[in-house]
């Protein structure tokens, strides 16, 4: 029993000096986690971010597509149609480009400050969508 009790003490004193990392916690143990986790919070946030920008690039672009294929049709009409499709491709035309101009905003944008300007970004997109229904059935 002696003998078990000295191994014990023993084994003790060697696991107690093995200079293994000690788990008490510092003061500056919990700043460091809160950095980390902002740290992670921005970069899902710049994820985040870049997807949308994507998303909305893509729709500019396919914007774009239509608005070149409307504007040669109203060059091509003539008579009252083409005043008409040409204000149709103009008022569309002001919306694509407001779209534009947001999305560079939104590509400036710190990643705190991002959330105002995407309610004003997804409006943006939103009325563009409008506006090519609207004028949709006009360029058919």
């Amino acid at each position: 029993m002696v003998r078990t009790a000295v191994l014990f003490l023993a084994a003790a004193l060697v696991l107690g000096c093995s200079g293994a990392p000690s788990t008490k916690t510092t003061a500056e143990d919990p700043v460091k986690r809160a950095e980390e986790a902002k740290e992670a919070a921005a970069k899902v946030l710049r994820e985040k971010r870049n997807e949308f920008i994507k998303d909305y690039q893509k729709q500019l672009d396919d914007a774009d597509a239509k608005l070149k294929d409307w504007k040669e049709k109203a060059d091509k009409a003539t008579g009252d149609a083409k005043v008409k499709l040409q204000k149709s491709y103009d008022d569309t035309k002001v919306r694509r480009d407001e779209l534009a101009k947001q999305m560079t905003e939104f590509g400036k944008a710190s990643v705190e400050g991002w959330d105002k300007l995407k309610e004003d970004f997804d409006k943006a997109g939103k009325e563009l969508n409008e506006a090519f229904k609207k004028a949709g059935d006009e360029f058919k």
